[in-house]
């Protein structure tokens, strides 16, 4: 019998990998709201003196790419803007610059980045060394992965497997469920608390729902042993 254990990250959100340190009391809850904007190329739209700067937290710019492996950068562009978005720390200096990483263009590239602990190893090297390069703040990792997980569940439930190229996220997810007999789940629940996002649990129960059905399908029509574990 064959068998393979398969990760699911439902939740991978952003972790700043500033080196500046606060000092936190674990005896206080963390109730701060963070404000976060999505920026996808530079714009004099900041104010006068660059004043709406001291209006957010976070920036995050959209999007590097994951070629060969390694994060880089999405456009020409991305230089010369990450550099302008680092100056305005000097009109808010609490001001963190993040990179997304992926989107819904380059999403499909994490599958294979992610694929063996080489290439894990080799992603995040890279990942450090794009923050290092342009003196930025930490990463924000945009999977689309619920995409990939609906997409799957349709294919099992429609019994149209074969129409799905193997090159795709969702086609070399199948074609190991195909190829084994025994499935090891492992759906990862856990999210960055510094994000007080309300909708969180919501989107969660939207994750297990789909893993619960993609696991149902498999069992059903495929005859496949599954084993389903939250963490």
């Amino acid at each position: 019998m064959k068998y393979f254990l398969i990760l699911f990250l439902a939740f991978f959100l952003v972790t700043n990998c500033s080196s500046h340190e606060e000092n936190v009391s674990i005896d206080e809850p963390q109730t701060t709201k963070r404000i976060i904007a999505y920026v996808i190329s530079w714009e004099d739209n900041w104010g006068e003196d660059f004043e709406k700067a001291n209006q957010i937290n976070h920036i995050n710019y959209a999007f590097a790419n994951i070629k060969n492996g390694l994060v880089v950068e999405g456009g020409s562009s991305d230089s010369e803007t990450l550099k302008k978005l680092n100056e305005l720390k000097s009109v808010n200096k609490e001001l963190k610059i993040l990179i997304s990483i992926g989107g819904w263009s380059w999403s499909k590239n994490f599958s294979d980045a992610a694929l063996t602990k080489d290439s894990r190893e080799k992603f995040a090297l890279s990942a450090i060394v794009f923050m290092q390069k342009h003196k930025i703040d930490g990463i924000d990792l945009v999977s689309e992965g619920i995409l990939t997980l609906g997409r799957i569940s349709t294919l099992l439930d429609d019994n149209s497997i074969l129409d799905e190229p193997e090159d795709t996220p969702a086609g070399k997810i199948i074609q190991l469920f195909i190829d084994n007999d025994e499935i090891y789940i492992i759906v990862g629940t856990k999210v960055n608390n510094a994000h007080q996002d309300p909708t969180l649990p919501v989107e969660l129960e939207i994750r297990r729902n789909v893993m619960k059905r993609i696991a149902h399908l498999l069992e059903s029509k495929f005859l496949k042993r599954v084993i389903l574990e939250y963490l």
